[in-house]
């Protein structure tokens, strides 16, 4: 499958979807530390500098896959919490344009936890209006994939519904999209400790059922190496007292590494959509 990743940071959706077997066509990252990250690791691979410029329409056909995880300062709880329409985080109206465009078999769409209370109507309303469907899951790193962390993440994924399905995959579904979400529908208090929490699906109707799930999370996690002895070389410095140019350096690493996202956790959604190509339900 090929990918588009936008806000792609320093690749930890393209790394984890690229594990399951997919490829990445196109990065777009407008923070030029990340972008040198980028080079580095995938060095043929085109680069955007800015969401807004992006002409959909050009990729149209050639994009199986979207994802990316969209500006969170605006919707975080350590933010200036102007919701989903700040300057920041509405750039999830991009993404959003993007979709619509392009009209790819999926979308996976990444945010803080809090989306679910800031905005995660808009995303789906915007979702439904362009005619897709979606189901979103509360994932962290230790329950997914057994990382000595918790880090919770909002993740949604998102494929074509009704006549656009008919229009992206050429058969015939007949799924009923419900536009009229609101907070007490999607704030579904349904918590457990096998690494999902909060799930819900924006159609209720849709023949394909649930595409993660408990089980599938545990199989996922017992699969992993044990990360328990890993040591994050984020705190290292060299011996004596840092020097500016390396504090500086030190305080981009942290930056790009906590607007991350968790390449396992993205290794496993991709797996199961890889899954449900392989067996024809998207075909």
């Amino acid at each position: 499958m090929r990918v588009l990743d936008i806000f792609s940071g320093l690749g930890g959706f393209s790394l984890g979807l690229e594990r399951a077997g997919m490829r990445t066509l196109a990065f777009c990252e407008i923070d030029k530390h990340c972008q040198k990250v980028l080079k580095k690791h995938w060095p043929s691979t085109p680069i955007f500098d800015d969401v807004k410029e992006i002409k959909g329409q050009l990729l149209k056909g050639s994009i199986d896959l979207i994802c990316g995880g969209f500006p969170c300062q605006d919707i975080s709880i350590g933010g200036k919490q102007k919701g989903i329409h700040g300057s920041r985080s509405g750039l999830w109206k991009e993404y959003a344009r993007l979709i619509k465009e392009i009209n790819p078999r999926w979308a996976i769409i990444e945010n803080v936890e809090n989306l679910r209370k800031s905005g995660l109507v808009t995303v789906l309303n915007d979702l439904a209006a362009i005619g897709y469907n979606a189901q979103w899951y509360t994932l962290s790193a230790i329950g997914t994939c057994g990382l000595p962390h918790k880090r919770k993440r909002l993740f949604i994924i998102s494929y074509p519904s009704g006549k656009r399905f008919d229009e992206c995959i050429g058969e015939e579904r007949h799924i009923q999209v419900n536009r009229e979400w609101d907070d007490k529908k999607i704030l579904l208090e349904n918590s457990d400790e096998k690494g999902i929490e909060n799930e819900g699906c924006l159609s209720e109707s849709w023949e394909m059922g649930q595409i993660l799930s408990r089980r599938a999370v545990v199989d996922f996690r017992n699969s992993q190496p044990d990360h328990r002895t890993i040591v994050s070389s984020v705190r290292r410095v060299i011996d004596g007292i840092p020097s500016k140019s390396h504090e500086a350096r030190r305080k981009q690493r942290i930056k790009q590494l906590g607007n991350s996202v968790v390449p396992q956790i993205v290794e496993f959604i991709g797996k199961r959509i890889m899954e449900i190509e392989k067996c024809g339900l998207r075909s």
